[in-house]
């Protein structure tokens, strides 16, 4: 995995997931609640489209933790993973930066 091109959206799907075409790929991504605060929705979805595209403006590009997904297993029998990219320190499209965002509204990350 690396860079893979714009993400474009498929549509919603079961689960509160989002499906996105990405190259030959489709990805499952928790979708944007509407009820969420702006400065939330903004923070989650920085870190899905860093995730979606492969990359972030913290120069980032690296992967971790690529494992089959806790849900679901698989898709029309395709095996479903799991990536998480990394980020530098103090990235706002980070973990642990959006984590704060939510925390600050009392509310879960998905």
């Amino acid at each position: 995995m690396g860079e893979r091109g714009e993400p474009r959206s498929l549509g919603l799907v079961d689960g509160g997931l989002e499906a996105f075409a990405v190259g030959d790929e489709t990805h499952l991504v928790a979708a944007l609640d509407p009820a969420w605060p702006p400065e939330v929705a903004a923070a989650f979805d920085r870190w899905r489209q860093a995730g979606l595209r492969g990359r972030c403006d913290c120069g980032t590009a690296g992967w971790r933790d690529v494992a089959p997904a806790p849900w679901p297993a698989a898709v029309d029998g395709v095996p479903v993973l799991e990536a998480v990219l990394n980020h530098a320190p103090g990235c706002p499209a980070g973990e642990q930066a959006v984590a704060e965002v939510f925390a600050r509204h009392g509310l879960k990350v998905p």
